[in-house]
This record gives structure tokens, C-alpha cells and sequence, in this order.
């Protein structure tokens, strides 16, 4: 601050000073005085001998005297208008209208009295210790430009302001201000029925940094000890840095309630903005159509927290993140003014750098729009938090996009190299920079869409997650990871390359769904409804993951990153060139697990169960049945050298495809697998992308594998009453490599399978249906004359068959070939009956 504003500050305060002091001398002693009502009967201002004018009905209440034509004030006193008044108060006198004691304003109605500070004062001033409450009254064209700001009303250091039936509007606060039209500095506020309308503090500085913290346009709360807005409408009011509408900054314990917050834009939090540890709580209310930077219904940052219920984030806008909501912020520094500016022994503060948290129950973020990250909410910065339950997110959008649109691809690979690249996305919520999104109990991430970036429905990267339980992501839309994505695509490099080496991308984040629903989401690019990429981790458990369609990588997928699918179903996903159901591929060595689950019907020209190229990735428990493909219907299987992905207690049946119906591996540990009832129709395919040479072999509808350029070991498992295009056949071997097969059932073998020890060929499995059984998913069960029934491996460390516990992988002494072992209850020696 200049000299020559310290100068001006100080000659505005000093006229209040003597006033408060023979004021509170009054009070003092006034215990026993009756209130009095002091009637204007003129909308002049000044002093005007023999009237009373507004001006001096303050004077009066204030030092409990008679001015010119007011009575004396007396104790709390209550100034009201002459019933003959209507029209402008216009205010000329360059002295503030400044509250020192208790006064009550009472006015006619907003529509009857206005009055204006003439675009060159601020209209109302409440010192500290005062109190003041207006009713039935418009202020407009307030004007100030000191550190305070309120335009129209500023309360300050223990002040306390009551505004009921209102209207608040055209007030103007410059740039050195804070707060718009009305602000209250560790003061009380509370605000009822008003209209606030195209109030400001500040200019807008959208895409760049404020020079000042000029925050809330229509109302600043700032260290109050209690604010509270109830059943009052906020529209077209602006902010240059926080809050549009309302900023509330400090530890205040804020209620807003049945409040409208419309149309209103800063360049932090359009509609609203908390920080500096506020509190607050929103309910009822509509934020909609708001704008800003970032946060374009409400920003929360600075250890502020809120929570919102019953209430609707709506139509709102970010030129970057979180369209709906921004919880956190990496934005703006800390912004003080000069020392003891306002008396405190400190700064005024309204920058949002830092965590926020937001719990939302029974909201809907619908149609927000943000052109980076969240069109519904971002979530960002450590410890940042938000919490939905109940809630809705739907048709949000990000509507930015870098570097063009990506083309389809069968791979995840051949999206990095032709010099486009997803940039922005999470259509609904996005968790970055180590922030956290939780969703539970009914939340739905619905319609929501981030055409040519990342995460239709809710994408984290960079430390962020996102967790739903009992929740449903649907019908979203992204460049990649239509429903969810952990993880982004590198940036890409020069055009045309043809491939993108790995460049240490560190891009992670995780997604989590536990008892979910993942269903019919798209993605133009790959991962149509849970995906993880380059160090991301995406996990569901106890989920149903279905209809969901992308070019690569159909229901659930990674590539480079993690996967976690368990006790879930997939079904009814489509991808048209890998991976129907589940994709794992990875150009590194990462973990991916499928377990306990059922995948089902889904479709694709490779792999139309599951695409599998990831070292050391595991399936186990598992059912894979009536998926289809032209090659592997159930399962493709392409492992790295050293590390080929293993199966273990897996059925795979129903399955069709025109070469190999049930499953085609270059590379594979399978251990008790039931490979039965699967259906090849041929022709032959010419090449699989992975390698994998299809031409010219025998076409078994149970299992192609390919010992070329990984080791095959299959141990203890069952291949029976599969069909090829030219009869009965179930197994077939090729390549050049090691292989092993070893105390298995293979009913009608291919030519040159190795002898191996314990196998039994020529005889059916004599399998059951496939049925529930017990455990987790469906097996096809043992007859009790079965051939394979205590004839696997004499020693095993497989501690259960399929279902799991209690099932015993060897009971009898001696385990059975296949995922399903013979159980009978133990008071039944000869086998006759199963549980």
C-alpha cells in the first residue's frame, strides 16, 4: 500500500473514532433505555434542518441524540421510512454511512427504496463491536477500492450484519479490495431472501495469474465467526481471483441454504470459493452456469472444508480443471497485503494453494464442461479429498483436446508413435497429484464423455485414485479408458515413428471398484470400461464389468501398468481387434491377476475372453465360457520369454472361435485347467498379430500352444469333447521349443505331443454341465467314473480345486486332473453323492 492510500485509509477511519468511544460510553450506561424508532421522511442526503434524512437517522441511533430533524436514538434502536417515500436514495456526501451502535433498517420493500452510493462510496459501514440489520431495501452502485472491500456493506473485527429481503446489486469493488459488494472481516454475517446481481471485486484474469486476491464479488466472509445464507439468489456477480459469488476464507463455519449461486465467474471458483481452513456447509441449493478458470461451480483448497447435500452443480465451466468442482489447488501463492492492513496482526489471505476436501450427499453434477482434467470435479494435491454418496454425475464433459485425435489401433503400442496423444480427461471426476476421489453407495458416473483424452467416467494419474463401492459407471465415452482409467499415454513423440521407446513415464494413479457396476462406456482408442496405463493401477472386485467396446481391450485391460480383476464378471464386452473381455499387455514386467471370476460372452478378432501378453501375469478360479473370436475364443496367450503368464484352476469352455476355440498360448504354465466344449469352425487366420503362425496347423477347437518362443509346461489339466472344423480334436503343440505335458487328460490329440508322463489320451473327462457347484463361479464337474479322477500330479503344492476353500485340491489322498476336484461328503465312502 502507497503512502498516499495509508494516508487517505487513515483519514476515512478518524471521523468513526470519537463516535464509537461516546457510543460505547452510552452503552455503558444505557442498560434501562427503551429503543427507539427514528422515521426518515426524505430520500436527500446530508443534513437538512427539520428533516430526517438516512444519513442522519445513523447519527442519531449512534450517539443517541437528536439530529436536525431525527429523533434521539435510545439503546437498539430501529430507523423505518415514511410511508410516502419510494424512489433513489442517492448518496452525495463523501462521509460513510457508518454503524456504531445497534441499529435495525427497516425498509419498505426493495422495490420501493433504493439506495445508491452513486458509483463513488460505499453505502453502509458497520464498525467493530456494532451490529446492524437491513431489510426491505436495494443497495446499488456502491463503490469503494480499500483493502475491506464491500461496496455496499463491509462489517469489520467483531461486527455482526443481518440482510433479509433484499436486493444487492451494480456494486463495485476495485482492484486493491476484498470482497465485493458486501464483506464482513471477522465479523457475523447472515443473509436471507436477497438478490445479489452483477456485483464485482476486481477483473477477471481467466488463463492468467491476479497481481491482487480480490475475492467473493457479491460477498466476502473472512474469518467470521458464523455466516450464514439462506433462500437468496446469486447471479451474474464477478471476482478477479476467488469466489465469483461468495469466497469464504479463515475459520468460519458457514451455512448456505436454498441459495441459487447462477451465471456467476471468477478466475478461481465462479460460483464459490473456500479456503484458508473455512468450513461450510451447502444444502438445497443450484450452482449453475458459473465460469472460471478452474473450479467453475465451486473451488475449495487452503485446508478448507465442505460438504453439499440435496443440491445440484450445474452447466458450470472450466477453461482448465474441474468444471463442476475443484477440491484442491496447486494454483496462486499466498497473497497478503501490508502489514497489519486491517488491524490483525496479519494478512488477508484468499489464495486456495493447497488441500481441500468436499463430502457430497444426494447431489447431481450434471453438465459441467472443463477443457483439461474433471469435467464434473478434479481432485488434486495431497490430502485433498472428495466424498460422494448418493450422488450423481452425468453428462459432463472435457471438451480439450492436444495433438489431434489418436487413430484406432489393435494395440496400445500404436498409440504412442503417429504424434497425436490424449491430453486431458475424466469426464466426470479426475484424482491427480495425489488427490483422492471416494464414490459410494448408488453414486453413478453417467453419460459423461472425454471424447479425445482419458477417462469417460472418472480418470486417476500422478498419485491420484479413485474409489467407488456399490456404485455404477455408465454409458461414458473417452479417447481411452471409456468408464475408468488409472494412468495416462505418454506424450507422444516425433509423427510417423512407428513405435515410442519407454521413456520412465511416471504418470500412475489407481482405480478401484468393489461391488460396481462397469457397463456399456466406449472408447474410440482402447479400454472401454476399466484400464490401466503406464504404471497405473486399475482393480474391481465383487464388480460386473459389461458391454463395454473399444479397438483394443473391451471390458477390463492394461498395458504397462497393473490389473487386478476379482470374484467380478465380465460379459458382453466387444473390442475389434484384442482382448474382448480383458486385456494384459504390458512392455514391461507389471502385476495383473485375474481371479474368482466369470468371463462371459464377450467378442473380439483376438482373444475374445482375454488377450494376455504380460510377464508373469496370473488367471486362476476363473471361468471363461461363450466368448467369442476369429482366433482364441477363450483365451490368447502371448508371454515373454522367462515369464510366461500362468493358469491355474481355470475352466474354459463354450467357447468359439475359427482357430482355437478355447485357447491359443505362445508361451504357458497351466496347471489343473479344464479346457472342454469349445468350438473351432475354421479357416485358418493368416498371422495374429503377436506372432503366433496359425497356417498349416491342425485345427483343435480345444488349445493351440506354441512353444516357438516360450517355454510350454501344462500339468494336470483336462482337454475333452472340444470340436474342430474337421472332427473331434483337442490339443495341439508346435513349435520348435521346450515342452511339457504332464499328467493330463487329452481326449483326441494332434499328432507330435510330447509322451510326458501320467497323461491319459483317448478317453473322455466324462465333464458334467457347467454349473454352480459351490465357490465363486461355475465348473463342470467329474461323473464319478471319470478317468481323470485321482490322476494328477501325486504331488501338488495347489492347496484348492476351482471353488476354493473348502474345497481340497486332493481329497482321497491324491488330486484329480482339471479345475474341478471329486468331493464327496466324507460319510459317503463309495462317491456316490457330492455336496
Amino acid at each position: 500500500m502507497t503512502q498516499h492510500a495509508k494516508y487517505l485509509l487513515k483519514q476515512q477511519l478518524k471521523p468513526t473514532m470519537a463516535p464509537l468511544s461516546a457510543a460505547v460510553s452510552l452503552a455503558l450506561g444505557a442498560s434501562g433505555l427503551q429503543a427507539a424508532t427514528i422515521t426518515v421522511d426524505t430520500l436527500d442526503d446530508g443534513s437538512l434542518a427539520g428533516q430526517c434524512t438516512l444519513r442522519d437517522a445513523v447519527a442519531a441511533a449512534n450517539a443517541d441524540t437528536a439530529v436536525s430533524g431525527c429523533t434521539a436514538g435510545s439503546g437498539a434502536d430501529e430507523i423505518v421510512f415514511d410511508s410516502s417515500l419510494s424512489g433513489t436514495l442517492l448518496l452525495t456526501e463523501a462521509t460513510l454511512l457508518l454503524v456504531q451502535s445497534e441499529i435495525t433498517i427497516t425498509g419498505p420493500g426493495a422495490t420501493e427504496i433504493t439506495i445508491s452510493g452513486n458509483d463513488t462510496t460505499r453505502i453502509l459501514g458497520v464498525n467493530p463491536g456494532a451490529s446492524m440489520s437491513l431489510t426491505g431495501l436495494t443497495l446499488t452502485d456502491g463503490y469503494v477500492n480499500d483493502p475491506y472491500g464491500g461496496a455496499a456493506v463491509a462489517a469489520i473485527f467483531g461486527a455482526s450484519v443481518a440482510l433479509g429481503d433484499c436486493v444487492i446489486t451494480g456494486n463495485n469493488a476495485g482492484s486493491s479490495a476484498y470482497g465485493g459488494a458486501v464483506s464482513a472481516i471477522y465479523s457475523s454475517l447472515s443473509v436471507n431472501n436477497c438478490r445479489f446481481e452483477s456485483n464485482s471485486v476486481g477483473a477477471i484474469l481467466r488463463g492468467g495469474v491476479p497481481a491482487t486476491g480480490q475475492a467473493g464479488g457479491a460477498l466476502l466472509a473472512f474469518g467470521s465467526p458464523s455466516l450464514v445464507v439462506e433462500n437468496s439468489q446469486f447471479y451474474y456477480n464477478t471476482a478477479g481471483q476467488t469466489g465469483g459469488a461468495i469466497a469464504v476464507f479463515g475459520t468460519v463455519d458457514a451455512l448456505i441454504e436454498g441459495a441459487t449461486i447462477n451465471d456467476n465467474g471468477a478466475t478461481f471458483g465462479g460460483g464459490l470459493a473456500f479456503g484458508d481452513s473455512a468450513t461450510a456447509s451447502i444444502a438445497d441449493s443450484i450452482i449453475s452456469g458459473n465460469d472460471a478458470a478452474a473450479g467453475g461451480g465451486i473451488a475449495i483448497g487452503a485446508q478448507a472444508s465442505i460438504t453439499v447435500s440435496g443440491s445440484s452443480v450445474s452447466s458450470n465451466q472450466a477453461a482448465y480443471d474441474g468444471g463442476g468442482l475443484l477440491v484442491g489447488s496447486t494454483y496462486g501463492g499466498v497473497v497478503v497485503p501490508e502489514p497489519n492492513a486491517f488491524g490483525s496482526g496479519r494478512g488477508l489471505s484468499t489464495a486456495l494453494y493447497g488441500p481441500g476436501s468436499a463430502v457430497l450427499t444426494d447431489v447431481d453434477v450434471v453438465f459441467n464442461q472443463s477443457s483439461r482434467y474433471g469435467g464434473g470435479a478434479a481432485v488434486k494435491y495431497d490430502y485433498s479429498e472428495l466424498g460422494a454418496i448418493y450422488s450423481v454425475f452425468a453428462y459432463n464433459q472435457i471438451s480439450g483436446g492436444g495433438g489431434g485425435p489418436i487413430r484406432q489401433a489393435g494395440s496400445f503400442a500404436e498409440l504412442r508413435g503417429d504424434g497425436g496423444g490424449s491430453y486431458g480427461g475424466g469426464g466426470a471426476v479426475a484424482a491427480f497429484s495425489d488427490g483422492e476421489a471416494r464414490l459410494y453407495y448408488d453414486t453413478l458416473l453417467v453419460g459423461n464423455t472425454a471424447y479425445t483424452g482419458a477417462g469417460g467416467g472418472g480418470l486417476a494419474f500422478d498419485g491420484g485414485s479413485i474409489g467407488l463401492y456399490e456404485s455404477t459407471v455408465a454409458l461414458n465415452q473417452a479417447g481411452t479408458g471409456g468408464g475408468l482409467q488409472a494412468g495416462l499415454l505418454p506424450t507422444p513423440v516425433a509423427a510417423k515413428t512407428g513405435s515410442m521407446p519407454d521413456r520412465g513415464i511416471t504418470s500412475g494413479g489407481l482405480v478401484l471398484a468393489t461391488y460396481g457396476t462397469i457397463a456399456a462406456n466406449q472408447a474410440s482408442q482402447g479400454g472401454g470400461g476399466i484400464l490401466s496405463l503406464y504404471g497405473g493401477i486399475a482393480a474391481a472386485g465383487y464388480s460386473i464389468i459389461s458391454d463395454n467396446s473399444a479397438p483394443a481391450s473391451g471390458g477390463a485391460g492394461t498395458y504397462g501398468g497393473e490389473l487386478l480383476v476379482k470374484y467380478s464378471t465380465v460379459t458382453n464386452n466387444q473390442a475389434n481387434y484384442n482382448g474382448g473381455g480383458i486385456y494384459m499387455v504390458s512392455p514391461g514386467c507389471y502385476f495383473a491377476s485375474v481371479s474368482g471370476s466369470i468371463i462371459a460372452g464377450n467378442s473380439a478378432n483376438y482373444g475374445g475372453g482375454a488377450y494376455v501378453g504380460e510377464c508373469g501375469a496370473s488367471i486362476g478360479y476363473s471361468t471363461f465360457v461363450d466368448n467369442t473370436a476369429i482366433v482364441a475364443g477363450g483365451l490368447m496367450v502371448a508371454g515373454p520369454p522367462g515369464s510366461p503368464p500362468q493358469l491355474t484352476n481355470v475352466t474354459i469352455t463354450g467357447n468359439e472361435a475359427e482357430t482355437a476355440g478355447g485357447l491359443l498360448a505362445g508361451g504357458i504354465v497351466a496347471d489343473f485347467i479344464t479346457v472342454s466344449h469349445n468350438v473351432a469352425t475354421g479357416p485358418t487366420g493368416p498371422v495374429e498379430p503377436g506372432g503366433i503362425q496359425l497356417q498349416g496347423i491342425a485345427q483343435p477347437g480345444g488349445a493351440v500352444l506354441d512353444s516357438a518362443v516360450t517355454d510350454v509346461t501344462v500339468e494336470n489339466s483336462i482337454f475333452s469333447d472340444n470340436t474342430g472344423p474337421y472332427g473331434a480334436l483337442d490339443l495341439a503343440i508346435i513349435g520348435g521349443g521346450n515342452r511339457y505335458l504332464d499328467y493330463s487328460l487329452i481326449q483326441a490329440p494332434a499328432a507330435g505331443l510330447p509322451a510326458g508322463s501320467g497323461n491319459i489320451t483317448g478317453y473322455s473327462a466324462q465333464l458334467e454341465a457347467l454349473a454352480g457347484n459351490g465357490g465363486p463361479t461355475p465348473t463342470r464337474a467329474l461323473a464319478e467314473t471319470s478317468p481323470a479322477i485321482d490322476a494328477a500330479n501325486p504331488v501338488t503344492s495347489v492347496s484348492h480345486d476351482q471353488r476354493t476353500a473348502p474345497f481340497p485340491r486332493a481329497f482321497n489322498g491324491r488330486a484329480d486332473m482339471g479345475a474341478y476336484e471329486f468331493f464327496i461328503d466324507g460319510v459317503f465312502s463309495d462317491r456316490f453323492e457330492q455336496p
